[in-house]
């Protein structure tokens, strides 16, 4: 690995590179000469060759983040990395403030206690006055895990501080409401243009927002009524394994009636280019929603996600097998072992499709309801 010779007063630490070439250092001491040996023989370890703090420069925190991002780009989808830069954004807006660093600072004065003083002051500042915990925690999970990367780099080895965590509230629990089929119904006879088309694909399958807001024409296929979500829709790991799935024959009734002129199913008609286009606002949804006077528990901050929850509520109510749901959502049934040997189509997919009422059903008997009364 590496040994030490004396020269004189002096002592040299000799080594070869994993290239293969050798390499030496000069110490004028012992002790030096023992601290060095260690260094580069756990740099050799490494796979990595040694070299002197001096040699180099301490990296920049916004270094830092702009390493993870790039690191994180081969795994993330897009809509998750502008999350992730939007956030780390804040905190590196935050430091160059508090430091007067131009690019944040330097990763040696990273410290739990700093990560309470960002916690605090992100407390307080938000655009709309005081911020929610649960944002505040995400914008600091997102920066604790850019520094526990950063420690792991070989490139920033020795100039990152023990990765630590700060202690933060627990999110208070809210009871689940979900919407029944007469309030998904109600909400889309209240919206108007591409926003009913969308909230009629999300109450029909369950899926998520910007999986509808992607889904084209071809991957329907109307006769067989099955609709195929690509792996590149996915959020998880195992959504991006991608699936074929049953869909309503109500649904496919519907659906056949729209124009086919564009690539996708739902037209997004946003005012926007580039990868956002296609992202739907929650805020359109909300107005919908407010519409039919039920209670904005039920939809309150997701008002996309609300139609999944129903979805998933509904069909459980009506006796459909929790596993058969669990997988036309694409959740993972079971543990991975469990999900990596079950047969999708053993799973009673399309029986549970059929309890889908048709669009409007129940909300028509609430109308028949209050005639009679």
């Amino acid at each position: 690995m590496a040994n030490i010779e004396r020269r004189g007063r002096r002592y040299r630490v000799c080594w070869r590179s994993p290239a293969g070439e050798r390499c030496s250092r000069t110490c004028p001491d012992k002790k030096t000469a023992d601290k060095i040996r260690r260094e580069v023989e756990q740099a050799l370890a490494e796979g990595r060759n040694w070299e002197p703090d001096s040699v180099r420069p301490e990296p920049t925190i916004e270094e830092l983040m702009m390493g993870y991002l790039r690191d994180m780009a081969r795994s993330r989808k897009p809509s998750s990395l502008r999350r992730y830069a939007g956030n780390l954004d804040l905190v590196l807006r935050w430091l160059r403030e508090r430091t007067g660093h131009p690019e944040g600072g330097r990763p040696s004065m990273l410290s739990k206690a700093l990560l309470g003083e960002l916690y605090d002051d992100l407390l307080e500042s938000g655009k709309k006055g005081q911020r929610q915990v649960a944002t505040v925690k995400k914008i600091l999970a997102v920066f604790e895990r850019c520094w526990a990367w950063s420690a792991n780099e070989d490139a920033y080895d020795g100039f990152i501080p023990a990765p630590k965590r700060l202690d933060m509230p627990d999110d208070p629990v809210d009871l689940v409401r979900a919407p029944t089929w007469c309030e998904m119904d109600a909400c889309i006879a209240a919206a108007n243009g591409w926003i009913r088309k969308l909230a009629v694909v999300l109450r029909f399958t369950g899926l998520r927002v910007q999986q509808v807001m992607h889904l084209r024409w071809d991957d329907f296929d109307m006769e067989a009524c099955t609709v195929r979500i690509r792996g590149d829709l996915g959020k998880t790991r195992h959504e991006r394994k991608g699936r074929i799935i049953p869909v309503s024959k109500y649904l496919v009734a519907e659906i056949q009636k729209w124009e086919h002129e564009q690539e996708y199913v739902v037209p997004c008609q946003r005012m926007q280019d580039g990868p956002r286009g296609r992202e739907a606002k929650g805020r359109d949804m909300s107005r919908a929603w407010k519409r039919t006077k039920v209670d904005n528990a039920i939809y309150k901050q997701r008002p996309h996600h609300a139609f999944r929850k129903g979805f998933k509520t509904e069909l459980t109510r009506a006796g459909a097998r929790w596993e058969a749901v669990e997988h036309l959502l694409g959740h993972q049934v079971g543990d991975s072992v469990t999900s990596r040997y079950l047969d999708p189509e053993f799973l009673p997919l399309k029986e549970a499709v059929a309890l889908i009422p048709p669009l409007g059903q129940h909300l028509q008997v609430v109308e028949d309801e209050k005639d009679v009364g």
